[in-house]
């Protein structure tokens, strides 16, 4: 969740240097509405993973300063970069980029998340029946199959390949 809160900070830094101010706020609202459900989740794991209130806050203050940490860190190295405030299609394409690369680490938090949660159950059966495929088949010291892999690739080359001869 450190990941994924820090992509966050990520799209904000990248909106906040955008000339479009609707953009900033539309992700500044985005990201307030889900960080309470997902402040709660985490404790709550935490918790039932018997870690301590004092450890479990300490975590929690580590993730809610992952997101003002990416969102600085981005609007830096943007600064830094003389990219601030571009106008016209350079700035449009850097802010885009950046927004990009935060919904590519989203995809790739909740997909290593799920990994992990189907890593952990048997797959001998599916929903009380048995499984009968072969794509159940639980994996060699929990490598993930070369087939994974590539799907993950072309999962994040999707996006980039819808913008292929796209002009505005």
């Amino acid at each position: 969740l450190v990941i994924h809160a820090a992509a966050d900070g990520i799209a904000m830094g990248a909106s906040a240097t955008s000339a479009n101010t609707k953009l900033g706020f539309i992700i500044f609202l985005a990201i307030m509405v889900h960080k309470a459900p997902a402040a709660f989740g985490l404790t709550s794991v935490l918790l039932k993973q018997g870690l301590s209130k004092r450890a479990a806050r300490g975590h929690l203050i580590i993730f809610s300063l992952a997101a003002p940490l990416g969102a600085l860190t981005t609007w830096l190295l943007v600064n830094i970069a003389g990219g601030a405030g571009m106008d016209g299609e350079k700035g449009q394409w850097w802010t885009g980029m950046l927004l990009l690369f935060s919904a590519g680490t989203f995809l790739y938090v909740a997909m290593h998340a799920m990994q992990d949660d189907a890593a952990q159950h048997d797959h001998s059966t599916l929903n009380g029946f048995g499984d009968g495929g072969a794509g159940g088949a639980p994996r060699k010291g929990g490598k993930p199959v070369l087939r994974d892999t590539v799907a993950s690739v072309v999962g994040m080359l999707i996006p980039l390949a819808t913008q292929i001869g796209h002009h505005h």
